[in-house]
């Protein structure tokens, strides 16, 4: 094992999820799990508070879909999971991994953070001049208003959600928005910049799903952007090649009447100066490397939204039109080879237990608007009953095309339903039909027979909803003629994180030592 990280050390991994945070912690040296913890941050901002939060609500009062969250509300879960961590524990951290939501932008005035935010324990200061999270589900950026933006080079989707195109939206419909803010970044970059109150930096696993970033040359499309009026200023730095780099140490010092001083407090037991904050990863590459064993294994993961994902070894396959190329990492965790040449091919739905979740808060709104009363929190269990009480092989459901948010190639989808008869109308029958749709689709976006071609033998389940809905499983088999692996100790992007810093090269080490 390469220096700074020995026998006993340990690694703290946290993903910045779209409903929820993880923190992961692992062995440095054998990678085995100590702890792991998850918390729902609660943090969507309704719509009213939305329209309230624009300096020209007018402006925005007839745009729909708008999706963001509230910074503070995620910085106060991680704060909440790592309270109840023994210190014992947290005190043989020496590194730190963060990953999440991809996609996503955030703004904040690094200068205001830097003299606000002293005690990492607390909540973030109202001093703290941040903006809310503009997240990968946001709708605003019409068709009309993707294809004014110029072509970002090389040729690449840019969809709405993505980061570059929410800030031409705000450029050009509230620039007064954007007032006072002297960065971007993701919510993940954010965050390691307040930890180790460094630069702000980006990998370019999330460069690259804001679009407008040349993964060849490593850097955003200066010229285009700004022939475009768009604020470069805020663009964030590149990361090194192979991601394989550090912001900095956790924190040691604060920014008080425009000195720094020294702070001597932990973040619960977590100790400054000796331990390495990593650039931010995205969840796509850390959920892979969690789950992946060989390099023939693609990964279909089902939660907020569906994937399928592969390491691509044949270059001369052309890439689906739905499908999009990723930066990944190098081979691990030996290290041996690095990044260059190492890519994921993905097919990245925006469809998957979102739309099983519209639908029961749908159902409970049906029920309501007809006199009835009835909690969410009672409809789930329901719900799953009833879909796992029938054998999903044999029964005939309505067959639904679930692309309810559209997708990314093509944002004018919408769902259907098909085969809906007098004896498949039932609630369960709809629900199996939504679940299977969720598959069928992905597989329509990354055929099975593409997969073989691509030389993938297997295909590795990851998502709470294969033990929810344990017949899925079945239907995955029967969709892409490929053995299907459920992983029974399941590691998600929060272990990834981890396991990406503590496989670190050497010379990535040396920067910072």
């Amino acid at each position: 094992m390469d220096p700074p990280l020995s026998e006993g050390d340990l690694v703290l991994g946290i993903d910045l999820g779209t409903t929820t945070v993880k923190i992961c912690v692992i062995n440095a040296v054998s990678k085995e799990i100590v702890l792991e913890k998850a918390r729902k941050t609660n943090a969507d901002i309704s719509t009213a508070d939305l329209a309230a939060s624009y300096a020209n609500a007018e402006a925005v009062k007839d745009v729909v879909g708008f999706s963001e969250q509230d910074v503070r509300k995620i910085w106060t879960t991680v704060n909440g999971l790592l309270a109840g961590v023994d210190d014992s524990l947290t005190g043989k951290i020496k590194a730190i991994g963060l990953c999440g939501q991809q996609h996503g932008v955030m703004f904040w005035n690094q200068a205001s953070c830097d003299e606000e935010i002293e005690d990492l324990h607390k909540d973030i200061p109202v001093g703290c001049s941040i903006s809310s999270l503009i997240t990968w589900q946001d709708q605003r950026c019409s068709r009309e208003f993707l294809d004014s933006l110029p072509q970002a080079e090389p040729k690449q989707v840019v969809a709405t959600g993505y980061g570059s195109a929410s800030i031409f939206w705000l450029a050009k419909n509230a620039p007064d928005h954007l007032n006072g803010y002297d960065r971007a970044g993701t919510v993940m970059d954010f965050f390691a910049t307040i930890l180790a109150r460094g630069r702000s930096m980006i990998s370019p696993q999330n460069a690259e799903t804001w679009g407008f970033f040349d993964r060849f040359e490593m850097s955003w499309n200066w010229d285009r952007l700004k022939e475009s009026a768009f604020p470069i200023d805020l663009l964030p730095a590149i990361s090194g090649q192979g991601c394989f780099l550090f912001v900095g140490h956790l924190r040691a010092t604060a920014r008080r009447n425009g000195e720094d001083v020294h702070l001597e407090r932990s973040w619960h037991g977590i100790t400054r100066r000796s331990v390495y904050v990593g650039v931010a990863y995205g969840d796509l590459q850390t959920s892979f490397i969690a789950t992946v064993q060989n390099d023939d294994d693609a990964v279909l993961n089902f939660s907020t939204s569906s994937q399928v994902s592969f390491i691509r070894t044949r270059t001369d396959l052309p890439i689906p039109s739905s499908c999009d190329v990723r930066t990944y990492f190098g081979r691990m965790p030996d290290g041996v080879e690095s990044h260059a040449g190492r890519e994921l091919i993905v097919a990245p739905s925006l469809n998957g237990g979102n739309v099983l979740t519209f639908f029961v808060q749908n159902l409970k709104e049906w029920v309501e608007s007809i006199g009835g009363t009835v909690n969410e929190e009672d409809i789930w269990p329901r719900v799953i009953a009833l879909a796992n009480e029938k054998n999903w092989a044999e029964s005939n459901d309505p067959t639904v095309k679930p692309t309810l948010y559209g997708e990314r190639f093509d944002a004018n989808l919408r769902a259907t339903v098909g085969n809906l008869s007098l004896v498949n109308a039932d609630l369960g029958s709809l629900v199996r039909g939504i679940l299977k749709g969720v598959i069928d689709n992905l597989e329509a976006m990354l055929p099975a027979d593409y997969l073989r071609q691509s030389n993938v033998k297997r295909i590795v389940l990851t998502g709470s909803l294969f033990r929810t809905f344990p017949q899925l499983v079945q239907h995955v088999s029967r969709v892409f003629g490929l053995p299907i692996v459920l992983k029974e100790d399941t590691r998600d992007a929060a272990f990834g994180a981890a396991l990406a810093v503590s496989t670190m090269t050497k010379d990535a080490w040396l920067q910072y030592l």
